[in-house]
């Protein structure tokens, strides 16, 4: 874990050391370090306090002088010189190395820089002010540190500036160069020539078609001819700042050089033994901030690849790891976009980043997220948390605790849904499952699908039969289908249709709405069609009614406040309020007219037989008077059928019936006029046959 103060400054050394020594007459122990400072990948400017201590390895190891602080340092456009003064007899040609911390100036919360920066040689020059007031070299001659020459030459002889070009006699300097003599040859070696001219000595490099690889860039090469590397079987290393920062491996086997591995970034990065075609960018470190843990990049499959990142593995053909922490793509040509903790292990599968994913079965895919698996083949899960793809194609597009459990089954996202049917889906929502054959289950909560082809969507929905559509609204109770091929809906709100929409049963008969239906389906009531018959159905003592205003109650013949218009109760009593029931009779509408003989139906209706009775269905007091209708269509043979009395026959008989009555009256009336003028006729005859019989017997009676 980095330092917190180091982590909120986000400052870092990018310059390497620039040690001069100090411009005093006499040389001290000091000497001037020059250095660049950034802040949060920018130049710092501001005043810093810094810390130098000296150690005898570029990392670990015990402090041999310092810390040395210096207070408030200037830093200009991440520019800074400071002098340091760790004291005498401590450069004495051993090789040291710089650690360096900063803090705000006054805050006193040093963050430790890395790495430490090498000692380069300028500081040693410290070294030759020491020298002993004896002088230097040996022999019979020599000069004091005043200048002065004596004969026996003791350490510190010399003094500073003692010593010039000109008190040097032609062609002795020599005799202190490795006991060499006053005629030493130079020789030049491989790819180099020297080449004197006068005074001057000039040492070129013959590589690279005798124009030498300039620090500036090379004019004139030919590519194929002219390269920088090597020409036999061993690796290429390039450093910074004293560490390798690429190494270029040579193919092995019968790839040879044409499958060369190429591995940037930390030396602790490898390509495992006997592969070829690797690549590693970059990444890794060594003792990451001075854990004492290498983070390591490796490649142990032949043309694996990781971008870089920390302790990231490509361990398969083909495979690549583009970067993130402890990620592994294990499976042939699989993939590890990044993230932490990832794993590719199917063949060509993929894992984008995020967490703790892993792609399992071959052409599977992670896209992130965190804690997800795809293990299926062809499975895939887009991203979100703990989502598992598990079955052939299945998917899971995201959310959290998914399951696509079948294959080709699809999960869109919300949380703890199941899809595990095959070829089944849940398209969101809460704890939904989809578990039959190709269902569905687009959302809500507590919803299931588990009859084959079924659909449950809403709050508690259960699609138990197959093809069952159902739709439960928000009530928290289960509302399930009961059939196959159901439509079920549970809207306590109603259901309502706008002003554009009509509803069509097609072309079979059938009981098209069923209004209602008691647990035991003792009492249905719908509507329906029939061979050329619409009929309406009742439960047992069920009757019809018509009510005008109002509002509903469930009472039987209530009218909710309202005013009954009509009922036909279950006996088949039609009642209406002015009890006016009109059958149609007009002669347009007749056809095939014969005469009626009215005493023939007078005769009929006298020998017609004739009781009160009751209903099976009505009460006991429901009395009624009339012929049963076997007898009347036995009598008339008019009607529908010997089970039924039309209205209008039953009224056109009585009419007949009174019309025979009628003129038998009228026959008996003549007769009884007849009758009467006989009698009175016979009656004025006898008044007169008295009346002289009165007068023949002298009026006695």
């Amino acid at each position: 874990m980095k330092n917190r103060l180091f982590a909120v400054l986000a400052l870092t050394l990018v310059a390497t050391l620039n040690l001069l020594p100090s411009t005093a007459f006499a040389q001290g122990t000091a000497f001037t370090y020059q250095g660049r400072l950034n802040s949060s990948g920018s130049p710092a400017n501001g005043s810093y306090d810094l810390t130098f201590t000296l150690y005898t390895t570029n990392f670990t190891g015990t402090a041999i002088a310092g810390s040395v602080t210096n207070s408030a340092v200037a830093v200009t456009n991440g520019l800074f010189t400071t002098l340091v003064n760790f004291g005498p007899g401590l450069f004495t040609g051993t090789s040291n190395w710089l650690e360096i911390a900063v803090s705000t100036n006054g805050a006193n919360t040093f963050a430790t820089l890395s790495p430490r920066q090498q000692v380069t040689p300028v500081p040693y020059a410290i070294y030759s002010a020491s020298v002993p007031a004896t002088g230097i070299g040996s022999g019979t001659a020599g000069i004091n540190i005043s200048g002065n020459a004596y004969t026996a030459t003791t350490a510190n002889s010399v003094s500073a500036g003692a010593v010039t070009a000109p008190g040097i006699a032609s062609g002795q300097v020599v005799k202190s160069l490795n006991g060499l003599t006053d005629g030493v040859t130079l020789s030049p070696g491989a790819n180099v020539s020297i080449t004197p001219i006068g005074n001057t000595l000039t040492i070129a490099s013959t590589g690279g078609g005798g124009s030498g690889w300039s620090l500036t860039g090379n004019a004139g090469t030919t590519a194929g001819v002219d390269f920088l590397g090597t020409t036999d079987n061993q690796p290429l290393e390039l450093w910074v700042n004293g560490v390798r920062a690429l190494r270029l491996e040579p193919g092995v086997s019968g790839f040879a050089g044409e499958a060369p591995n190429v591995i940037g970034g930390s030396s602790a990065n490898f390509v495992a033994n006997g592969i070829v075609g690797a690549t590693i960018s970059g990444g890794g470190a060594v003792n990451y901030e001075d854990s004492g843990f290498n983070y390591t990049n490796s490649v142990t499959a032949d043309f694996g690849t990781v971008g870089g990142g920390q302790n990231n593995t490509a361990g398969s053909y083909g495979s690549t790891v583009g970067g993130g922490y402890i990620n592994t793509a294990s499976g042939y040509d699989s993939t590890v976009g990044g993230g932490a903790g990832n794993t590719a292990v199917g063949g060509s599968s993929t894992v984008g980043g995020g967490d703790g994913n892993t792609a399992s079965d071959y052409y599977s895919t992670v896209g992130g997220g965190s804690a997800n698996a795809a293990n299926g083949l062809s499975s895939t899960v887009s991203g979100g948390e703990e989502n598992n793809a598990s079955a052939n194609d299945s998917t899971v597009a995201g959310g959290s605790g998914n399951n696509a459990s079948a294959n080709d089954s699809t999960v869109g996202g919300g949380g703890i849904n199941t899809a595990s049917g095959s070829a089944s889906t849940v398209g969101g929502g809460l704890v939904n499952t989809a578990s039959g054959i190709s269902t569905t289950v687009p959302g809500g909560y507590g919803n299931s699908a588990s009859g084959n082809y079924s659909f449950a969507a809403g709050s508690h929905a259960n699609a138990t039969n197959q093809g069952a559509f159902v739709w439960a609204d928000s009530q928290t109770v289960a509302f399930s289908s009961t059939a196959n091929d159901q439509f079920s809906i549970r809207a306590q709100g109603g259901v309502r249709l706008d002003n554009s929409t009509s509803m069509a049963f097609g072309s079979q008969p059938r009981e098209m709405l069923q209004l209602y239906s008691d647990p035991t389906s003792t009492y249905v009531y719908g509507l329906g069609v029939q061979t050329s018959t619409f009929y309406i159905r009742t439960g047992t003592n069920g009757g019809f009614a018509w009510y005008q205003g109002g509002s509903y109650n469930g009472n039987q013949n209530n009218a909710g406040g309202g005013k009954v218009m009509m009922t036909l109760d279950s006996s088949g009593n039609l009642r209406t309020t002015t009890g006016t029931i009109a059958s149609l009779s007009d002669r347009n509408a007749k056809a095939d007219f014969s005469p009626v003989n009215p005493q023939a139906v007078l005769a009929r209706v006298s020998a017609l037989p004739l009781t009160t009775w009751r209903y099976k269905t009505a009460d006991a007091s429901q009395r009624h008077i009339g012929p049963m209708a076997q007898d009347f269509y036995a009598a008339f043979n008019v009607g529908l059928d010997d089970k039924s009395i039309c209205v209008v026959d039953e009224g056109g008989v009585a009419l007949a019936a009174i019309q025979g009555l009628n003129e038998k009256v009228d026959d008996k009336d003549a007769t009884i006029q007849q009758q009467s003028a006989e009698i009175a006729d016979l009656k004025a005859r006898l008044e007169k046959l008295e009346q002289l019989m009165t007068e023949k017997l002298g009026g006695a009676k």
